[in-house]
């Protein structure tokens, strides 16, 4: 037979039990299964339930966790995610959406000069203090492209990381210096705008972006070499048709065989630009924000219409510039124009961490979340440890619980008799009467 638990006995005089062993035994019977069950009931709940873990680190992705960085990206002052980014916010240039402004005639350079900049990329020149600094125009053509136009005015900024050599393959020549500002298009034309505050703080490299493989080994000071790296749009893109008379067919071979020339126009500081329709060759109503690193495209004719165009040294041919033309040498083609500058810019993103969303994948510190089960181990220590409570309070609790039940039955029952023995007398009393 089960021994009951001590707390069962009365400890008055004579130990006895504070109630029937029989009742007492079902109690007890009662008590464990309630036990068992609570321990089942209770290993399933905790095993059920899931705890948060958290981390802080400089990775953006790390598996099982949900990361967000703590802080705005560097670039462009946003605070989403690499994810959020490409599913949500990222629109890749398109002919509909890259936004143009200025042409290819002399501008001011300043508001505060009296003389046009005949200064471009077409120089394929840059700073040199023998021949004085060079000033580019804010008006000359360029075409940009706003990779998260729902959330910012702000054109295209490359990350850090971002390393575009100047050619295809560049970077696997025996002469390429990986981080040299003399190979990478985009960071020479950062650098040089902190030469031409004077210009708005924008500049050109002295070459542009070579979409193939050319073999050519870099020359500091010369321009024989720059002008060998062309862009070569899409071969299927019939321009002749596309520009409705404004694009030859002997430039449309020249293009074919030779390549054309585009640049990245760099900005070096935060500025912000309004202007109205159909000023300066803007085709709507035109709004663009620049940080440090921020990336234009001016996209020049074919190479061999570019190369005739003028001598930046003298003033040969300089008459010819015109609002509506290149150099006066041909009609310009505003569906040329954007389609150089979008597969400029998708030769761009291309390049790994060179894509508008990259900038999200260095935004540190990221804080990480994940959801994990509780362990089996710790379910079961859980769960003991409130069984036991339980256990606890099941035995502490019955005592006075059969005590009092057993009180109450006794007293019903010494009720029941002194009715009894009050009945018998009035019978008795009721017989002797005469």
């Amino acid at each position: 037979m089960p021994s009951l638990p001590q707390a069962w006995y009365r400890f008055e005089g004579v130990l006895e039990l504070v109630a029937d062993r029989k009742l007492l035994l079902g109690a007890l019977f009662f008590t464990y299964a309630a036990t068992c069950a609570s321990f089942v009931g209770l290993f399933i709940y905790y095993s059920s339930l899931s705890v948060e873990e958290t981390l802080v680190g400089d990775d953006y992705k790390v598996d099982g966790y949900t990361c967000r960085p703590l802080t705005p990206d560097p670039e462009y002052g946003l605070n989403i995610t690499y994810d959020e980014c490409l599913e949500k916010h990222y629109i890749a240039p398109t002919i509909e959406n890259v936004e143009v402004f200025g042409t290819y005639e002399p501008a001011y350079t300043d508001a505060s000069e009296s003389f046009y900049s005949y200064d471009g990329p077409w120089n394929f020149s840059y700073y040199r203090s023998s021949e004085g600094m060079l000033k580019y125009s804010m008006y000359t053509m360029t075409e940009y492209h706003k990779p998260f136009p729902e959330l910012t005015s702000q054109i295209y900024t490359y990350n850090k990381k971002c390393k575009v050599p100047y050619y295809l393959n560049a970077e696997a020549k025996a002469d390429h210096i990986p981080d040299a500002t003399a190979y990478q298009s985009m960071k020479w034309a950062t650098h040089e705008t902190v030469r031409h505050g004077m210009a708005y703080g924008t500049a050109y490299p002295p070459f542009g972006f070579g979409n193939r493989d050319f073999d050519i080994t870099q020359s500091w000071l010369s321009d024989q070499y720059w002008k060998q790296i062309v862009f070569f749009p899409d071969s299927a893109t019939d321009f002749v048709s596309e520009c409705a008379g404004n694009f030859s067919s002997a430039m449309q071979a020249d293009l074919t065989a030779n390549g054309a020339y585009v640049f990245p126009r760099g900005f070096g500081r935060s500025m912000s630009w309004w202007a109205e329709a159909n000023f300066a060759g803007t085709e709507s109503e035109f709004h663009i924000t620049m940080e440090d690193r921020s990336i234009g495209m001016t996209p020049l004719y074919p190479k061999t219409t570019t190369l005739s165009a003028h001598d930046w040294q003298n003033t040969v041919g300089l008459t010819r510039h015109d609002a509506h033309s290149f150099f006066g040498l041909t009609p310009r083609c505003r569906f040329y124009e954007k389609k150089l500058a979008v597969e400029a810019f998708e030769f761009i993103y291309n390049h790994s961490d060179c894509h508008p969303c990259d900038s999200f994948k260095y935004a540190a510190p990221f804080f990480c979340v994940r959801r994990v089960k509780k362990s089996a181990a710790e379910a079961i220590s859980l769960a003991v440890s409130n069984t036991m409570a339980i256990l606890g309070v099941l035995i502490a609790g019955i005592p006075p619980i059969m005590a009092f039940a057993h009180k109450s039955k006794q007293v019903g029952r010494g009720h029941v008799r002194g009715q009894d023995s009050t009945s018998k007398a009035h019978t008795v009393s009721t017989s002797q009467i005469p």
